[in-house]
């Protein structure tokens, strides 16, 4: 699946205790300097949450959360949509988080690289298909490796497994990233939902016999060069995009108004 070439890695935390912010500061600094898998699970694993399953929140609707290093700010959205959450530590098994039968289930952000998180990808591999589900940021990435999965699980080829990542990153090539007043939701949370369909398309599509003529390992070159062309605005800034839309930017000034 290739290798990202760097991670941002920064922390805004409301803790009033600077001795523990100067651990967490100290310990983003270590993960920017190294390769340690180890130390980057155990970070994915804890940021606003305890790693034990966490029940939160009092709307209709029941939503899974995995969380890989999930913020208040994302739960908190959630609720908002009316809904109740029961948020699972990141090595929870698929087994599990279907043993409360939520009605959707979301991968959540966090920090690091995909391929450092294998066991996550596993346990989506096993829920795909079963409950609807969202993915953002990491767990976008972690959903895209598991198309190919899907294809693996329905017994298709490894050849049709290529496909099916080829198609789905195809799918995604220039994807923008515009977030409203720089908060990672509007338009995010949507636009990522779809990510999970396409998963789950591409792998139907390669299993069908609908091959890439672009090979998966060039479909991942081509993003990051797409990903390379794009402007400053289109990553992240909120400096174009939707969150440069009347609506998004009266709500910004709204927002940090309070």
């Amino acid at each position: 699946m290739g290798k990202l070439n760097a991670v941002l890695v920064g922390l805004i935390t409301p803790n009033q205790n600077e001795e523990r912010t100067k651990e967490y500061l100290d310990e983003l600094a270590f993960l920017a300097d190294t390769n340690n898998i180890a130390d980057v699970k155990r970070f994915v694993q804890r940021l606003d949450y305890p790693n034990t399953t966490t029940y939160v929140g009092e709307g209709k609707l029941h939503v899974a959360v995995l969380d890989l290093g999930v913020t208040k700010k994302v739960t908190n959205f959630l609720m908002g949509m009316d809904c109740h959450l029961t948020v699972f530590p990141a090595n929870t098994s698929a087994e599990e988080i279907m043993r409360h039968n939520p009605q959707g289930i979301v991968i959540t952000n966090g920090p690091g690289n995909p391929a450092d998180v294998p066991e996550v990808v596993e346990t989506v591999k096993e829920l795909l298909g079963k409950k609807p589900m969202l993915g953002f940021c990491l767990g976008h990435l972690v959903m895209a490796m598991a198309a190919g999965a899907a294809v693996a699980m329905l017994g298709g080829t490894p050849t049709q497994v290529g496909h099916a990542v080829a198609i789905v990153f195809k799918t995604i090539l220039g994807l923008v990233c515009d977030p409203a007043a720089g908060l990672v939701e509007v338009p995010c949370i949507k636009r990522n939902g779809s990510c999970a369909l396409q998963a789950l398309a591409a792998a139907e599509l390669a299993l069908a016999g609908i091959g890439s003529f672009i090979p998966a390992d060039e479909t991942i070159d081509a993003m990051k060069s797409v990903g390379d062309s794009l402007p400053c605005a289109l990553k992240e800034t909120a400096g174009g995009g939707m969150a440069t839309t009347p609506t998004a930017l009266a709500w910004a000034k709204k927002y940090f108004a309070k």
